[in-house]
């Protein structure tokens, strides 16, 4: 296995102290903003918010006890729910969700071992969960499968990686992908396993290229998998990440714009993808927002926040081009609302935005950091349904330092290969969108290192 010692010193929540059975709580010292955080916070406020927002609608509580970290997934128009952390313990209690009747219903029990933390997906009309923390503190490796056609759990495979806990999983073309996490002696992960329901095995796939860690987000959309978010041995985590099935092959895209943060909620409506709730740095901070990710476009945009209280350690699943949140923990304080999320967005992708529309998404940062520490390093436009782009830039001389035609192609604050100064340059952008409407935007922007 690939890992680190997970540094638990850096975790907020009794349950951490737990795992070495240190029960006292102590505070813990702000942390010093470094420039990365300054920026994130210059970013979002200067980011223009999206067309629509969404709605949320509270839904039926959930009947059984308040928990953190459950295990869920969907099959055709029911969502499953069940295991966790709540204030007496852990729990195997297991439950159906029916959108159509709002009415949640008890299942068979999950007949693992009682546990939190574990992973949950569905493939086809089947449901699996396993993996996990027991009531030991110790990981689990076996693994599940849920029949709602007979109510009926069989044992399967065990995971090929080993015990793990608070790992990220998604579903891709009836195959179904376990990444990241942390084992039994808390080291932390990068590796990307395959589940095979129809030959019952696990197969390793490309290692996850970024920081190992635990308490990421994930989700699929159409062919590809994102992995993202989370904590790890040098704190919170904005990285995000595309796995493509077909090509085995890992690829950085934008940062999370949110900011760093864990034990976040992730789920996928048609071809968007969404990160809600969590926990930001320092220690402890918790969260409702909601973002939206546009993989054709690689930008992310703010929607509705979450309905209910802010918290951390949700779970969400999709039903019916609908998004799912509830559960989670803040502090000792265990949640069992559930809400429904509705976007602003059909779900068509050959649907083009309103005039007016597309020039509220389109973004050009205001500040960005070239010093080749792998955040924000270089400056691009991002917009959805852009046709034609000129993009330039100029220094204070009015000397043009750089231009593109690409909008997947940004400046790294070079000129003629060597480092332009830190300072305000001003941006020219001459757009035109898919519907033949043109755009001239102009700014500056600042480069730090």
């Amino acid at each position: 296995m690939t890992g680190d010692v997970y540094p638990l010193f850096l975790k907020r929540e009794s349950k951490w102290l737990r795992l070495r059975n240190i029960t006292k709580k102590t505070k813990k010292k702000p942390i010093m903003l470094n420039k990365f955080i300054i920026l994130i916070i210059s970013l979002f406020i200067s980011y223009g918010l999206a067309i629509g927002q969404g709605t949320w609608n509270q839904k039926a509580n959930f009947p059984g006890t308040g928990r953190d970290y459950p295990a869920a997934f969907s099959i055709g128009t029911k969502g499953y729910c069940g295991t966790g952390e709540e204030n007496n313990g852990l729990t195997n209690d297991f439950w159906e969700y029916n959108p159509s009747t709002d009415i949640w219903t008890q299942k068979a029990n999950f007949p693992g071992s009682k546990r939190w933390c574990a992973c949950g997906f569905s493939i086809g009309n089947k449901g699996y969960i396993g993996l996990g923390h027991d009531s030991t503190h110790s990981c689990l490796k076996d693994f599940w499968e849920y029949d709602p056609n007979t109510n009926i759990w069989t044992q399967r495979a065990d995971f090929g990686g080993g015990k793990r806990a608070i790992a990220a999983c998604f579903t891709i073309n009836n195959k179904g992908y376990i990444c990241t996490g942390f084992d039994t002696l808390v080291a932390l992960l990068n590796e990307l396993w395959e589940y095979d329901p129809i030959t019952d095995i696990w197969t390793q796939k490309a290692v996850f290229p970024g920081t190992p860690r635990s308490e990421s987000i994930s989700f699929s959309i159409s062919n590809k998998g994102y992995v993202g978010t989370g904590f790890s041995n040098s704190g919170y985590l904005d990285d995000f990440w595309e796995w493509d099935q077909s090509s085995n092959v890992w690829t950085q895209k934008a940062n999370f714009i949110g900011g760093k943060i864990c034990d976040a909620a992730g789920f996928s409506i048609c071809s968007r993808g969404y990160i809600c709730t969590g926990e930001k740095p320092p220690t402890g901070i918790f969260t409702n927002e909601l973002w939206e990710y546009i993989p054709d476009s690689n930008i992310w945009i703010q929607k509705s926040n979450f309905g209910g209280s802010i918290r951390d350690e949700t779970v969400a699943i999709t039903i019916n081009n609908k998004g799912y949140v509830g559960f989670g923990a803040n502090f000792e304080t265990y949640y069992n609302d559930f809400w429904e999320y509705t976007p602003d967005t059909l779900c068509n992708d050959s649907l083009v935005p309103l005039p007016s529309e597309i020039s509220d998404i389109l973004y050009v940062p205001n500040i960005f950091s070239p010093n080749n520490d792998g955040n924000n390093d270089v400056l691009y436009v991002q917009g959805e349904n852009i046709k034609e782009l000129t993009f330039s830039i100029y220094n204070r001389w009015g000397d043009k330092v750089f231009e593109c035609r690409d909008k997947n192609i940004g400046w790294n604050g070079k000129y003629e290969n060597k480092d332009c100064e830190i300072g305000v340059y001003v941006y020219v952008a001459n757009i035109t969108f898919s519907n033949g409407k043109p755009l001239f935007k102009k700014g500056n922007v600042t480069l730090v290192r």
